[in-house]
């Protein structure tokens, strides 16, 4: 007889990539905030499972919703498994991925089998869809040695299983992780639990989880539409929301889209230069899940226009820094006709031999205090046609956009691109670098210095040029890297160890995406093999603009880097 277990097991065995197949029917307990991973099996052998759980009180499609499973191991910021999922997954339903070797118990609860790399205690597994991080399992970046946690609330060799009393997931990569928080722990080969979770969240109302503008944008377009998203799907009625501008006075406006997200079409353009209203009321907007609740109060924000169109040098403009915001990826992303005016740090704009663009900071007197915010961004002008020099102040108006060199990646670089307007103001403005110093905490400690002008005060080394001929790219790193095994025992010790190298070291690129170049910049003027470039080999002082493009951090030249030799032959 060709029995289910037979299947599954042949289906393990030919099973190249990954494979959905079926999704379980749960009935609904409760109503989360979003999906987030409610199992985590890490068992004896290849007896690995995540377990993902849909509390949201409607059904999810995967697919479209561009979920995906990210593995990070050794506390790299590069994903090296990457599983997308598919599938619509009902509420109060959960979705397992398992590992294609993993026991029959597991594959039988399994709606996708993966044959790609699986995770260990000491790996970051981050749940993404296209709108960002959903939830995470340990911390991006870092390296615990063997595991996070400890006894059976740990990701070693355990099962924990989320507390029933958590309702949505951690989308911050880069907290601290305890797993006694959140999760509840179980011995190693615990299977039980899988396929099925409760989350006794109890029915919340609705609420406002995000607008387009967000609250405070300014120079929104004078034609711009609002877009209003909700915690959950909704049922609106009457005069579910009020547009009220300074000059323009009160706007209707035609409502399409929903159950969740609502597109708001003014029936007139905006007027320059005033601060308009939004407000959703709390009483014409309800749930469709359960015992029917209305929003808890009413929701209001606000945005201002643009002054007269794009205005002159020096007018009002958008801050860099509220373009890339305090987090991973921009508040702004996606808003159109954004208008910037800073100085040019990095000059790159030949779409063939460079990157198509130019680096923009924000001047000196117009930054701000907070440390978790950068002041410059990637404009991506692609042969726009107006050419620009270090140090020349300009003014432009485009899109904000997450720009991922490596799909797939999750890596994301914020910058401007679509240009409609650009205009030189001046020229010869100098911005004071940021320091940076090694080691770093987490590789996420560079993000607030994305796009920006940086100086390193230590003197750095040539640690690998392995990719200097076929890509132009140097790795520096403070001091020698050695591996771990060379100078300490294997285990624990080692894992600690390179996880301390991964934090010493960056990338040196050379501003050129193509292979094979003749000549190779590095060292100046050019390599040969008369001058060559060897590792020990120390730069001190190095200033360039550090970039964000193939799945890592990375920094762009400003000039001439000068090596010095200081490991002869």
């Amino acid at each position: 007889m060709f029995t289910k277990r037979l299947w599954l097991r042949l289906l393990a065995l030919f099973a190249i990539g990954s494979l959905p197949f079926f999704i379980h029917p749960h009935s609904a307990q409760a109503v989360a905030s979003s999906l987030f991973i409610s199992e985590y099996i890490e068992g004896s052998s290849n007896n690995k499972a995540i377990e993902i759980y849909n509390g949201t009180g409607a059904a999810v499609d995967l697919g479209a919703a561009g979920y995906t499973l990210e593995y990070y191991f050794n506390g790299s910021t590069s994903a090296l498994t990457n599983i997308s999922l598919t599938g619509i997954v009902a509420d109060g339903d959960v979705f397992v991925v398992a590992d294609n070797d993993a026991a029959a118990a597991i594959l039988a609860e399994a709606d996708l089998i993966s044959s790609s790399s699986f995770f260990n205690g000491d790996d970051t597994i981050i749940l993404r869809n296209s709108s960002g991080i959903v939830d995470v399992i340990g911390q991006l970046g870092f390296d615990p040695g063997s595991q996070w946690g400890a006894g059976d609330v740990s990701t070693q060799d355990n099962t924990i299983s989320r507390k029933v009393t958590v309702c949505g997931g951690d989308s911050n990569e880069a907290d601290l992780f305890d797993p006694a928080v959140e999760w509840d722990g179980f011995p190693q080969d615990t299977f039980t639990g899988l396929g099925s979770h409760t989350a006794n969240c109890g029915d919340t109302p609705p609420s406002v989880s995000s607008t387009s503008p967000v609250n405070g944008t300014p120079n929104v377009a004078l034609n711009a539409d609002i877009v209003v998203n909700f915690s959950e799907s909704v049922t609106v009625s009457g005069n579910w929301f009020d547009v009220t501008c300074t000059v323009s006075g009160a706007h209707t406006a035609v409502s399409t889209g929903g159950p969740q997200s609502y597109m708001l079409n003014p029936n007139a353009d905006f007027a320059a230069g005033e601060s308009c209203t939004v407000t959703v009321f709390a009483a014409q907007v309800s749930d469709q899940d359960g015992t029917i609740d209305n929003m808890v109060s009413d929701y209001s924000f606000n945005f201002t226009t643009v002054s007269g169109g794009f205005g002159a040098c020096g007018d009002t403009a958008t801050a860099l820094h509220d373009v890339q915001g305090s987090g991973t990826s921009s508040p702004l992303n996606g808003v159109a006709d954004i208008i910037v005016e800073g100085v040019v740090v990095g000059d790159y704009q030949d779409t063939v031999n460079e990157l198509g663009g130019f680096f923009l900071q924000e001047e000196d007197v117009d930054a701000d205090a907070d440390p978790a915010t950068s002041e410059g961004v990637f404009v991506y002008d692609n042969n726009f046609g107006v050419d620009v020099n270090l140090g020349d102040v300009v003014r432009l108006q485009g899109t904000v956009t997450e720009f991922e060199s490596s799909v797939g990646s999750g890596a994301f670089l914020t910058e401007i691109n679509t240009i409609t307007t650009l205009t030189l103001c001046s020229s010869g403005a100098i911005v004071t670098p940021a320091a940076v110093t090694f080691p770093l905490t987490a590789q996420t400690d560079l993000e607030p210095f994305e796009g920006m002008l940086v100086t390193f005060p230590q003197t750095l080394d040539v640690t690998e040029t392995y990719n200097l001929a076929r890509y132009g790219t140097v790795d520096l790193s403070l001091g020698r890297l050695f591996n771990p095994t060379q100078i300490t025992t294997p285990g624990a010790a080692a894992n600690v160890q390179q996880a301390l190298n991964d934090l010493s070291r960056i990338i040196l690129d050379d501003a050129n995406g193509a292979q094979n170049k003749d000549p190779v910049i590095y060292p100046d003027p050019g390599l040969s093999a008369a001058n060559t470039l060897r590792n020990g080999a120390t730069v001190s002082g190095l200033t360039a603009v550090l970039d964000q493009r193939f799945d890592t951090y990375r920094l762009q030249p400003v000039g001439v880097i000068n090596f010095a030799d200081s490991n002869p032959r």
